[in-house]
C-alpha cells in the first residue's frame, strides 16, 4: 500500500486573474520506505506538489491519499491535528524557534500532541544523539552552525514519529560538507528505520543519493525513475 498517492492533483494560483498553473493533473505513489527526489527547474512545481501533498496547500482539483486517509475531506483542525501526527518537514530555512534550544525546539512537536515530559525529553535527547547533536541540545539555534540546525529540525521532524518526512531544498544553505553530512545521516534512517523521505530539490548531492527520481516539467512528471 502506498503511503502517498496523488491523483490527477493540479494547481492553479490567480484564477481570476491571469492564471498560472503551477500542476496539471500529477497522479504520483510514495511506497513505505522509498528516498525520492522531486526534481525540475525552477517553476516546474516542485514545492508546491510537496506543500500539497504535506497538507500546507489544497489542490485545486484531485486528490492526495496519505494512509488512507484523504486530505481533501478534513476540516482545517483535522489537518492540522493529522499533520501533526502523521507528516514531518524540514524546511530550507530550518525554521526552528530562536529562543529555544535544541532539546526544546525537537520536543515541542510532542509537547503539542499532549506528550508527558518525561517522555518527550527522553525521546529528544535520543533523536539529537542520534544526529549527531548530543554536544549541543542546550544550544540555541544562534550558537549553531547551518549543517547542525538542520540536523535539530530532521530530528523534530522525526520526533513524531510521522508516516514519511518532507525535505524541501533541505542542502541549500550549506556547505558541501555538512550536506553530505546531512544526506548521509538521512540515508542512514531511511535504510535502518525504513523512514520515508521525500526530497524538492534541484541539488546534484541529493539526487546522487535519491533511488527514485520524479521529474517535473511545467507542472507534470516528465520522468520517473528508479535506480538500481
Amino acid at each position: 500500500m502506498a503511503v502517498i498517492t496523488t491523483k490527477d492533483v493540479t494547481k492553479v494560483y490567480n484564477s481570476d486573474q491571469v492564471p498560472v498553473h503551477a500542476l496539471r493533473g500529477v497522479d504520483l505513489e510514495i511506497k513505505k520506505g522509498e528516498f525520492t527526489a522531486i526534481v525540475g527547474p525552477s517553476g516546474s512545481g516542485k514545492t508546491t506538489l510537496l506543500n500539497i501533498i504535506g497538507g500546507l496547500d489544497a489542490p485545486t482539483n484531485g486528490r492526495v491519499i496519505v494512509q488512507g486517509t484523504d486530505l481533501g475531506t478534513l476540516s482545517d483542525s483535522e489537518l492540522i491535528d493529522f499533520r501533526l501526527h502523521h507528516i514531518g518537514f524540514v524546511f530550507q530555512a530550518y525554521n526552528l524557534i530562536p529562543v529555544l534550544t535544541s532539546i526544546e525546539n525537537v520536543s515541542f512537536v510532542m509537547q503539542m500532541q499532549g506528550k508527558p515530559a518525561q517522555e518527550y525529553n527522553a525521546k529528544s535527547e535520543q533523536l539529537l544523539e542520534e544526529v549527531g547533536l548530543a554536544d549541543k541540545i542546550h544550544k540555541r539555534p544562534s550558537e549553531l552552525s547551518g549543517g547542525q540546525q538542520q540536523r535539530v529540525a530532521v530530528a523534530r521532524a522525526l520526533a513524531s514519529k510521522p508516516d514519511f518526512v518532507l525535505a524541501d531544498e533541505p542542502t541549500a544553505n550549506l556547505d558541501s560538507v555538512s550536506s553530505g553530512d546531512l544526506l548521509d545521516m538521512m540515508a542512514d534512517l531511511n535504510k535502518k528505520e525504513e523512514m520515508t523521505f521525500v526530497f524538492s530539490t534541484h541539488d546534484q548531492r541529493v539526487i546522487d543519493r535519491a533511488r527514485r527520481i520524479v521529474t517535473l516539467v511545467d507542472g507534470q512528471i516528465d520522468k520517473d525513475e528508479v535506480k538500481d
